[in-house]
C-alpha cells in the first residue's frame, strides 16, 4: 500500500479527464480468490482513479464458483468502472489457460498481467514503462540485485522455504529448457500488443508452468525480454504451490520440452471466445466496435460479447 501512496502522491489528476482511449490492460485471473477480492477492487479503485494514462483491468474467471463474477459485476454497477471488464467461462482451465484469454482479449497497447492478491507492489509497473520504452516483453525478477522483499518477522521461515523452493524450481526449469532467465516464476509480466500476437499461437499450457513456455518461446522467436526489479509483500502462508501443484508443474515442463525439442513448433489455432459479462446492458456490439477503433486499436473477432 504504501506504493500505491507514494504514486498517488506524485498523480492527482483523474484519468476520466483523459478520456477513453486504452492504452495499457492489466489481467488478472481468478480461481476462487475468496475475501481478498474485495481488497483488490478497492486498491484498484483507488489506482486507476488517478492514473494520467488510460487503463483497463480485465478479470479473467477461471471457472470461479464461490461468486466472484457476480461480487464484480455488483462492484463494477455501483462505481460506474468503465475500466473493468470481466470475462467468465466454466469449467476451471488452468491459469495458464485464464491468462492467455484475457491477453488476447485486452485492448491496451501494453498488456500486463498479475496475481489477484496483488503481491507485487503498485511501483513494480516498472515492467510496463519497459514496454514503453520498446521492449516486446518484460519480467519482474526476484533474483534483480534491486529487488526486496517485505513480511512480517513471523513469516521468516515461510519464506525462506519458498524462497528455496521458487530456486529449485528455476534451476530445473533452465536445465530443462534452456532458457537463462534467473527468475520464471514471478507473477508479473508486461507485453506489447504485437508481442501478444506473435507469442499466443505457440503457447498451449494451461497450467502455471505457462511461464516458462512463455519465456521459451520468447528466446526461440528471437524477442528481447527486458528484466526489472521487484518489490514482493507477503502477508499471508496462502500458496498454490502444493506438493501436488509442483508435481503438475513439473510434468508440464516435461510437455513443453518435448515439444520445442525439435525447434520451433507449428502454431496453434486456439478459441479464446469467452463471455464478457456487463457490457450487453450498456453496449451493442457495434457500439464495441465504435469505441474500439476511436482507440485506435484493432478489434477482436474472437472474444464474443454476449
Amino acid at each position: 500500500m504504501k506504493g500505491l501512496h507514494n504514486l498517488l502522491e506524485l498523480v492527482r489528476v483523474p484519468a476520466a479527464l483523459y478520456g477513453f482511449k486504452i492504452m495499457t490492460s492489466l489481467i488478472i485471473p481468478l480461481y476462487q480468490p475468496g475475501d481478498v477480492l474485495q481488497r483488490t477492487w478497492q486498491t484498484l479503485r483507488r489506482f486507476i482513479d488517478y492514473q494520467p494514462d488510460a487503463w483497463e483491468v480485465v478479470f479473467v474467471s477461471d471457472g470461479c464458483t464461490d461468486g466472484s463474477v457476480e461480487r464484480l459485476e455488483r462492484w463494477r454497477k455501483s462505481a460506474q468502472a468503465r475500466w473493468c471488464r470481466i470475462l467468465a467461462y466454466q469449467p476451471n482451465r488452468g491459469k495458464g489457460w485464464a491468462v492467455r484469454v484475457g491477453l488476447h482479449a485486452a485492448r491496451g497497447e501494453v498488456r500486463v498481467f498479475t496475481d489477484v492478491d496483488l503481491a507485487y507492489s503498485f511501483e513494480d509497473l516498472r515492467v510496463v514503462h519497459a514496454v514503453r520504452d520498446g521492449a516486446p516483453l518484460a519480467i519482474t525478477s526476484r533474483e534483480h540485485p534491486r529487488s526486496s522483499v517485505t513480511f512480517p518477522s513471523a513469516m521468516i521461515p515461510y519464506v525462506k522455504y519458498r524462497r528455496r523452493q521458487s530456486r529449485v524450481f528455476n534451476w530445473i526449469a533452465r536445465t530443462m529448457l534452456g532458457i537463462h532467465h534467473l527468475d520464471t516464476q514471478a507473477g508479473l509480466k508486461a507485453f506489447s500488443a504485437q508481442a501478444v500476437e506473435q507469442l499466443l499461437p505457440f503457447l498451449e499450457c494451461d497450467g502455471f508452468g505457462f511461464d516458462c513456455e512463455i519465456l521459451l518461446a520468447a528466446q526461440r522467436l528471437g524477442m528481447e525480454v527486458a528484466e526489472v526489479p521487484v518489490a514482493v509483500r507477503h502477508t499471508d502462508t496462502a500458496s498454490t504451490t502444493s506438493i501436488t501443484t509442483s508435481w503438475q508443474m513439473l510434468k508440464q515442463l516435461c510437455r513443453i520440452r518435448h515439444r520445442w525439442k525439435q525447434g520451433t513448433p507449428l502454431p496453434i489455432v486456439q478459441n479464446y471466445a469467452v463471455q464478457e459479462k456487463g457490457w450487453q446492458q450498456e453496449q451493442t456490439l457495434e457500439d464495441t466496435d465504435l469505441f474500439i477503433e476511436q482507440c485506435g486499436v484493432p478489434g477482436r473477432g474472437s472474444l464474443a460479447i454476449v
